[in-house]
């Protein structure tokens, strides 16, 4: 990593370039303005070789007084306060109730906190202090056996992908009542990722068919947010499913990106290597304010965020050229009140802060 030092100020400059948006309704394809912003310093929370008690932080959320972190290591959920001090540590590993094995995300409510359980298919609730209040079984029929993304909305909804079934792009469950809503049009029909297919299709210069509905999700009070993965399409909807507004965030750092990925894994595929995902983002954070989204760059290009205010007006894009852009372990979130970003290194076990600057 580039940062082994303690700086506490944050430097950006700025400039304004225009962005035309194509989007599948006229009606909310409305061009959006970006200013571009460069955080130069930040500041090293928990270093690599620190004894805090974090020592491989992976997924990360804001929540009200701090943020959360899982360690993988230790297989804990912790909160943190904004410098990095430990407020509260619970979760323990296993198959049981309160337990859990795969963490893919975590939540925040009055009530307290909640967990997805990737492996198990389950959420598990605890109160504000760490104990376990119940667990929550995933039972509807047609939940996937690997879903990439889940947002919890509120204790009693949660939203996924549906993979385009219904030529739909979301689901809405009902925990209580079990009803499932459809909503969102699909970019490609409802197809299971075949690994056999998805090498032809590369090969004939197509993103394969069980790639093509992959979102990123997020929510806040106002709505939920969907990142089209392929196609790089930021959606807004209501809570009932009403599409509010729709975005493009192709900006310059991901314009070429599905070139050089097609590039990449053809000769992946000559040497029977691992295949590289056809997204144009790696992870998404969301406030009252609106929805960021860290972007997949390129190794040549800085890390970059790009954020869109929660009425889809404005935009920014802000880049990190003092982090190393090895993006397979890094995580962020935006704080609640919207002063500070935060990332995780879940390779190099550190954790670093940086003022916002939007």
């Amino acid at each position: 990593m580039k940062l082994k030092t303690m700086i506490l100020k944050s430097g950006f400059w700025y400039a304004v370039f225009f962005l035309i948006v194509g989007c599948a309704s006229e009606e909310n394809s409305e061009p959006i303005t970006f200013e571009e912003r460069e955080v130069s310093r930040m500041s090293l929370l928990i270093p690599s070789d620190s004894s805090h008690e974090v020592g491989a932080p992976s997924e990360i959320q804001a929540v009200r007084g701090g943020f959360l972190v899982y360690d993988y290591g230790v297989k804990k959920i912790f909160k943190l306060d904004s410098e990095g001090n430990t407020l509260l540590s619970f979760g323990s590993s296993g198959r049981g109730p309160g337990e859990y094995q795969d963490v893919l995300c975590f939540w925040e409510f009055d009530e307290g906190y909640w967990v997805f359980d990737y492996s198990s298919a389950k959420f598990v609730e605890y109160d504000r202090k760490g104990n376990w209040l119940e667990d929550h079984p995933i039972t509807f029929d047609g939940f996937p056996d690997s879903p990439t993304r889940v947002e919890v909305i509120n204790p009693e909804q949660f939203v996924i992908g549906s993979g385009g079934k219904e030529g739909s792009l979301l689901t809405l469950v009902d925990m209580q009542t079990q009803d499932i809503r459809h909503f969102g049009g699909s970019v490609g029909e409802y197809a299971g990722y075949n690994p056999r297919e998805a090498r032809k299709a590369i090969l004939s210069g197509q993103i394969p068919a069980g790639s093509q509905n992959e979102v990123l999700l997020g929510s806040n009070q106002s709505g939920i947010f969907s990142l089209q993965q392929t196609t790089a399409l930021l959606e807004k909807y209501a809570r009932d499913g009403e599409l509010i507004w729709q975005r493009s965030i192709k900006v310059p750092a991901i314009e070429d990106l599905f070139d050089r990925l097609f590039e990449e894994n053809r000769r992946r595929i000559n040497r029977d290597d691992f295949l590289l995902e056809f997204i144009h983002a790696r992870r998404m954070a969301t406030n009252e304010g609106g929805v960021a989204i860290l972007l997949n760059t390129l190794e040549n290009q800085p890390v970059t965020v790009v954020w869109v205010t929660d009425d889809g007006q404005d935009g920014t894009i802000v880049s990190f050229p003092e982090i190393d852009n090895d993006l397979l372990g890094l995580t962020f979130t935006i704080s609640a009140d919207g002063s500070y970003i935060y990332f995780s290194d879940a390779l190099d076990g550190e954790l670093y802060r940086a003022e916002w600057p939007v």
